[in-house]
């Protein structure tokens, strides 16, 4: 039995048992980005044993990485302003001049793990709550 992890927003994260999977280890499948740098709204699959990112510069292969450290650190002081993806700065800009009703952006990670139940201690740390949602 496998059981799989989502975070869904800052506020919790659900938990389903899988039973038709044969893996038994220990993986991240899903690292959904928001708003950070060059990733406004992006999604990416990872293979349950290796990924390796590809692509063209300046495509957000770094990006990806940098987020996943950032929002994986113990460092109270990870993020700068610069860190908002290009598309978020008139709505910051908006807000820096008082304009009435701007909701600041947020840079988010979601991560989706498949994680046994003798290794899910391994990522309590990680989960923002503990609200647990059993499917």
């Amino acid at each position: 039995m496998i059981w799989r992890i989502w975070e869904s927003g800052s506020e919790s994260f659900s938990i389903q048992k899988l039973f038709f999977r044969e893996r038994k280890d220990m993986h991240i499948e899903t690292v959904w980005v928001r708003n950070f740098r060059r990733l406004k709204d992006t999604r990416i699959d990872l293979a349950s044993d290796i990924s390796i990112f590809v692509g063209a510069n300046n495509s957000g292969k770094t990006s990806a990485a940098h987020a996943l450290q950032l929002f994986t650190s113990a460092s109270k002081d990870r993020f700068t302003l610069h860190d908002f993806s290009s598309e978020c700065w008139d709505v910051i800009n908006a807000f820096g001049e008082g304009a009435d009703g701007v909701e600041l952006p947020t840079i988010s990670l979601d991560i989706w793990f498949c994680v046994t139940p003798a290794d899910l201690h391994r990522v309590v740390d990680l989960l923002p709550s503990l609200v647990w949602c059993f499917t």
